[in-house]
This record gives C-alpha cells, structure tokens and sequence, in this order.
C-alpha cells in the first residue's frame, strides 16, 4: 500500500518533535530554580561584573580540567538577563541540542545521505533524558557537540571556498573551550581534510588538492596554537590521580571505555552498559573496514561519520583517562558523559543505512550489513526504553534533592554547615557567594523587593476582612545539639484584599528593629481552601533567623504586610506577642 506523501511529512515531524517537546517537559518539570554544585563557581565571574572589575581573567580561569570561556559568557549573558533565574538557564541547553540536530541534518545532505526517516531515531538519541545531568544541570555537552558538528559542517565545504574553514575554526573553538574534549577536534579537523582530500568530488577541477593541503597545514598550526594557548598556566586539580593511574590496569580502563559508550542504552546499569558498549563499537569498526575493503570513495565520503564517531570513542578514552584511574567503574554511568558518547550512536545509524545502499557490496556482505543495521535499531528500541525509565528516576531524585535546599539559600545566614552541603560539598562557598546574591536580588532573593516606606502610606481596612496572619515564631533546635546554632524561624501567610493575589513584600520586626525581609511564595492549601481561592496556595511567608539575634523574654513581632500600588505602596501590619525561651 502506497502511503500519502503527506502522511510522511506528518509521522516525519511528529517522530522528531516528539522527543524535542519531551525533553522541554522533562526539563521543566525537574528543573529547579538554584544554583548548585558546580554551578556556584560560576558566580566569581559574576561578581566581577557588577562590580565593574575586568572578567578575562575569570573567563579563562581553570576549572579543574577545563577551561569553559564560551559556556562562561553564555551563562553570564543568560543571569543578566533572567536574574539568575536557573530555569532560563537550562533553556539554553535545550536550544543547543536543536541547533546541533539542524546541523547534523546539514551534515547529512552535504553527504548525500537521502532517508531523511533517520533523522527520528538520531533525534530520539540527541534528546534523551538518559543525559539528565546535561539536561538539568550542565549543558556544555550539548556545546561541545554543537561545535564539533559545525566545524565538521563548514569543512566539508572547504573544497567550494577556502572561507569556510573560519566558521570550522569558530566551531572548534566553541567545542574546545566549553570542554577539554573539544581539543580533539584539531586532529580530528585534519583526518577529516586528509580523507577528503581522497575524495574524487572535491578533488575534479584545478588546484582541489592543493587548497585542501593549504587547509590542512592552517588547521594544524591553529590546532597547535591552540593547544599552547589552553595549557600555558595550567595545573593538574589537586583532587585528580596522575593520568599514569589509569593505565595501571588495562582492563579497568577498557570496561570503563564500553560502559561509557553503552551508557546511553543501558538504563543505568553496569552489565547492559557494557553489552551496549561493546555491540556499538563492534558495528563502528565493522562498518569501517567494510568501507576500506569494500569501497574506498564510500569511506571517503562518510568520512564526516567516521570523524564523528571517532570523536565520541576518543571522548570515552579520555574521561577514562581522567577518571578511570580513581574511581571505581560505575563513574562511567555518569550521565554528564553520554552526551557526547551519543555521537557514536548517530555516527552507527548513518553509515549503517548508508552502506546498505552501495551498489558494490557483495550478497553476503550485504546480508550481513542487513542483520547489522536491522540489530542496531533492534537494540537502540531496546535500549531507549529502560534509559528513558532510567532518566525519569534520575530526574526526580535531581529534583528531590534540590527542592529541600532552596529555603537553606533564603535563610543561609541562620542554616548550619550540614544544610549549606545540601547546595556544594563546602559550604563556606555559599557562604561567601550568597551575600553577593542577596545583595544584588540574584536567583531566590529575587522576590525580595525594595521598597520605599516614606512613599508608602497605611491601609485602611474594613472589620472582618481577613489579610493575613503571624501564625508561629517556632525555636528550631540545631541538629549537632549546639544552642548557639538554634533558629527561630518566623512563618505565617498574607494576601493583598484589593488584587486578590499576593502582596508585594513582607517585612518583620521584633520590638521595633527590623529582622529582615520574609521570603513570599510558601505553599499554603489550608489557606486556598479556607478562603475559598485557589490564588491563594502559596500565599505563606517564612523568615528564619539565628536565636541569638533576639533576646530571651517576651516579645512583639510585626509582620508589615506590602501591597503594591499604581501611584504608591500601601501596607498593613500583622501582630504577636511571642516568649523566646
């Protein structure tokens, strides 16, 4: 039966934007709005900004192996727009995996590659939410394949204008520095020109050969220009092995390798991933020599292909090496390292689809081609579910894990030590960072507001109309047992009468002096259902300060509830008396 050419286009769109639209549902879900790990590393550069200080040296600062001054200015641009709003953040991420997915489709119509049918599984692969940690956390892996497939992209088209290694050149840098792997794109960039060179399309003309050897020698003393640029000044991270680590055990350093490369179908465990690593690579190097015995001109001109799964291999090889060495083989699952690993997933389906379609393949080649191509997307189906599953809990965990830290970043000032590791392993570096984000009403202290009390005027509300209430000033106990770490954390709800919605800010004072700002949007159902109102759900506000800041003995604490006005604020006062013991 002969199906409609429109139905095509239609199962052809709806198969790539199904994972396009998961992956933005996936990441709007367990995304959270804080900064976390690694992620407050970052704000140096920031600070340096406001503070109008030079940011090249914090662009170009080592962090651990990496030196991520692309992914830098890209996060810099985003908190100035967004007010360090992480969410907006992760949109960058997925913004990326797009526009590498468009080039990849370039990449495939430069080498004439027709079943644009492909593009489904290779999307279904970009996208996967088996690369959580890229998805939620750090999308730089995304870059890094971004500008490894556009440099790959611009040199195939060298051989119509020699401009086109510029564009190359930008795509290297980009891969380079957002991730140490992207340095493999300078010798990767010459295999490519060298097996393009072999090609008989671009070599038909005068000088073909020439530019491309003119290329490859430029390419190469960039690459080496490069490469001086990125280690001058650079120090192995103190918490790093010695390299030489890693090939003390030869076997560890290879399994570690195949999970890497399996990991993406292999839901998360050891043995699968393995399976998954090897079946891969075997079919990578099948599908090699099958093209250097069968059809030189069909490794010629899939080179792009090869490059790109050599790429992800190397990838796999070189995390290996940096982390094989001191850590047990389980690290391999990290989910931070599949997207790049992914490229050899994409690079497998275009050849093995490809190849099927040479005229000069032998029967039993081809029916051995077939039973290849026909396992692979049998395993990728396989494989993607329990990933998929697997990304799905990962997710969550993510997200449960980050969600309880948010209220310890509002109230760092009052949270011990043990609630500051929540957010990174040391917590002196919250302590020292979040004051800057405060100061200047970044990621959670954005919802603190200014406001103007000499513009301000009280409001005057009729008896019986319900605002809001001070509903406990609890003592929370320090969880080591020492009293000097003991909170009094300060929470109750309010609404603005006029808006029906939630007021503009709310301020408390003890005895007259001001103990800060209250953080707004606390969850509050009991209210939403007592008025009646389903606005009114996160309509609580908490304040949670250090004991020693109020005195034992009896104490009146005002609540100054701020409604936000056309012409000027208004605002009402909560108030209790509470006995501090």
């Amino acid at each position: 039966m002969k199906i409609n050419k429109s139905v095509k286009i239609a199962f052809l769109i709806i198969g790539i934007a199904a994972p396009v639209f998961f992956y933005l549902f996936y990441m709007l879900k367990f995304g959270v709005d804080i900064p976390f790990m690694d992620e407050w590393d970052g704000i140096p550069l920031l600070k340096a900004y406001y503070n109008n200080e030079s940011i090249l040296p914090y662009l170009f600062a080592q962090h651990n192996e990496l030196r991520p001054i692309f992914t830098r200015l890209i996060h810099l641009g985003v908190v100035l727009i967004s007010d360090y709003n992480m969410k907006a953040d992760l949109f960058v991420g997925w913004i990326f995996a797009i526009l590498n997915l468009g080039v990849i489709w370039l990449i495939l119509k430069q080498t004439k590659v027709e079943a644009k049918w492909i593009l489904i599984p290779i999307a279904w692969i970009i996208f996967s939410i088996s690369q959580q940690e890229t998805i939620l956390m750090d999308w730089a892996r995304s870059f890094i394949n971004l500008g490894i497939s556009i440099a790959v992209y611009f040199l195939l088209k060298t051989p119509r204008s020699s401009w086109f290694v510029v564009p190359a050149i930008i795509g290297g840098l980009f891969a380079t520095f957002s991730y140490i792997n992207g340095l493999l794109a300078w010798p990767l960039g010459i295999l490519l020109l060298w097996l393009m060179k072999h090609q008989k399309e671009f070599n038909e003309g005068p000088n073909k050969k020439s530019v491309n050897t003119r290329l490859m020698i430029i390419w190469a003393i960039i690459g080496v220009f490069i490469f001086i640029i990125y280690y001058t000044g650079y120090s192995r991270p103190s918490h790093h092995l010695p390299i030489e680590f890693s090939f003390h055990n030869p076997i560890k350093f290879a399994h570690y390798v195949l999970i890497n490369l399996g990991a993406s179908l292999g839901g998360g465990e050891v043995a699968l991933s393995t399976m998954m690593g090897i079946f891969l690579l075997g079919i990578f190097i099948y599908l090699f020599f099958l093209s250097l015995k069968t059809n030189k001109e069909s490794l010629y001109r899939l080179s792009p292909w090869f490059i790109l799964g050599l790429f992800a291999f190397l990838s796999s090889c070189a995390t290996a090496v940096g982390r094989s060495g001191g850590w047990t083989v389980d690290q391999a699952l990290s989910s931070r390292y599949i997207t790049a690993s992914n490229l050899l997933i994409i690079a497998n389906i275009v050849l093995t689809v490809s190849l099927l379609k040479e005229p000069l393949l032998t029967p039993v080649k081809e029916k051995i081609l077939f039973a290849a191509t026909s396992s692979l997307f049998i395993v990728i189906v396989i494989g993607i579910i329990p990933s998929m599953i697997w990304g799905w809990e990962m997710g969550r965990f993510t997200s449960s894990h980050k969600v309880p830290a948010i209220p310890y970043l509002k109230h760092f000032d009052a949270a011990s030590d043990s609630m500051l590791k929540m957010l990174h392993p040391r917590p002196w570096i919250v302590r020292e960072m979040a004051p800057f984000l405060r100061e200047k009403r970044l990621s959670v202290f954005r919802e603190l507001k200014e406001v103007d009390f000499n513009n301000c005027r009280e409001l005057e509300l009729p008896q019986g109309v319900f605002f809001g209430s001070i509903d406990s000033s609890q003592i929370i106990p320090s969880q080591a047992g020492e009293k000097q770490n003991d909170v009094v954390a300060i929470v109750g709800w309010a609404i603005d009468p006029g808006s029906k919605g939630l007021p503009k800010a709310v301020f408390i004072f003890c005895d007259g002096v001001p103990l800060g700002q209250a953080f707004l949007n606390s969850p509050r159902p009991d209210v939403a259902e007592a008025l009646k109102d389903n606005r009114y759900t996160n309509s609580g506000w908490e304040l949670v300060i250090r004991k020693n800041r109020i005195t034992p003995g009896a104490h009146k604490i005002v609540a100054r509830v701020v409604f936000a006005g056309t012409q000027f604020d208004s605002y009402k006062d909560l108030v209790r008396d509470v006995k501090i013991e």
